[in-house]
């Protein structure tokens, strides 16, 4: 090997560039890990977002004592030219586990009987096992990925009474299992408005457009509610344009969050490896003496050294994001995957955007320290044994 190659130190010095790689690649690994978790939440609210590409809801504001929507505001959504449909429903909700801990919730959407195989194909969702619930029974069909990340099946039941994490009211009994794109839960509505668990819960509309119309439902809609809107009669419509705001706002704080704490990590870990480097930079010295004593330029010497900064920083970042592809990859596969969890891919944009300052802020402070060193190098110095 050509004595020179920014491989050959080392190669040769294998005990000083694997500390240096090691603590880059767990740094990249511990930054993956927080984007990881993230991701997942990011899933998770995209999926519940993608409920609202269907149909628009509307609901009373019971936080102003308003419990009913008003006939006549009926009567003109009724006439609204891109409205295809519009009924009532009840919505409540149950838990999710999160990966990160905690829960979160997923609707439940009880309908007319007649009602819901409007709402599967509007939702395109088809019955994967079991059957619909019947109009007068405390049934549920519940989405595949609810019954993977719960762990139930035809058969299984709800209630607070077997799981104090349930967030439902009631004891209800699941019978069939849904698939598709919208994670959505449908429960009977003539059943559920009866109890009395449910009997003064407020109803809600349930909008729905002609195909392809949904964002002029929209603007059609927010003129319609109007009034109601500004004497406090009704909440904000649940529209895709409202939660897609409310969701990047969300994100948005995260990632600032991530992104200051990212930060902190980063300018230590650059400070201790560009220390290190330098330590073992001054062990060389005479390497570097020699070299420039026999002719070659200082500019040489400095692009050398910036080489075997870079090629090493680089190699950890890389050597970093498969070690975590790999680790998330076996966890993805044996504990979350079946649960129907899965993991944002490392090598994403997201990913390489959050670890991509690591290789880049080491580097520069590896570089900088390298380089104030070697222009004040004096090779005669160290030729004469006087460094």
């Amino acid at each position: 090997m050509n004595p020179l190659s920014i491989f050959t130190y080392y190669l040769r010095n294998k005990r000083r560039a694997l500390p240096v790689l090691v603590i880059i690649a767990l740094a990249v690994f511990g930054i993956t890990l927080g984007v990881m978790l993230t991701g997942n939440i990011q899933e998770q609210a995209k999926m519940d977002l993608a409920v609202y590409k269907r149909f628009i809801t509307v609901r009373p504001n019971w936080r102003e004592g308003h419990s009913t929507l008003s006939p006549i505001l009926k009567m003109e959504l009724r006439r609204l030219p891109s409205l295809e449909a519009l009924h009532t429903a009840i919505e409540f909700w149950t838990y999710l586990p999160l990966v990160v801990g905690g829960n979160t919730s997923t609707m439940v959407i009880a309908v007319e009987e007649d009602v819901i195989p409007y709402l599967m194909r509007r939702c395109d969702l088809v019955l994967k096992e079991g059957r619909l619930p019947r109009r007068n029974a405390n049934e549920l069909a519940i989405h595949e990925g609810v019954a993977k990340l719960r762990g139930l099946s035809l058969g299984s039941e709800l209630s607070y009474e077997l799981d104090e994490r349930e967030w439902i009211r009631g004891k209800w009994k699941v019978v069939g299992i849904l698939s598709g794109p919208i994670v959505l839960n449908i429960a009977p509505l003539e059943y559920t408005g009866t109890r009395s668990e449910y009997r003064n819960w407020s109803r809600i509309w349930m909008l729905f457009p002609k195909e392809g119309r949904m964002a002029e439902l929209e603007r059609e809609a927010e003129e319609a509610v109007r009034a109601e809107r500004e004497k406090k009669r009704i909440q904000p419509l649940d529209t895709y344009s409202y939660w897609k705001r409310r969701y990047d706002e969300f994100m948005w704080n995260l990632d600032i969050s991530i992104w200051v704490i990212n930060s902190v990590l980063v300018f230590v870990l650059s400070l201790a490896v560009g220390l290190l480097n330098t330590i073992y930079f001054l062990q060389r010295m005479n390497e570097f003496g020699l070299l420039a004593a026999i002719g070659y330029s200082r500019l040489y010497l400095v692009w050398r050294a910036v080489r075997e900064s870079l090629g090493l920083t680089i190699t950890a970042w890389i050597f970093g994001l498969i070690f975590s592809q790999t680790i998330y990859g076996l966890l993805e596969h044996f504990v979350l995957g079946p649960k129907g969890i899965l993991i944002p891919k490392v090598f994403g944009w997201r990913t390489i955007s959050y670890t991509l300052p690591i290789p880049l802020m080491v580097g520069l402070f590896s570089i900088s320290t390298v380089v104030w060193q070697l222009l004040k190098l004096d090779p005669v110095a160290i030729i004469e044994r006087r460094d």
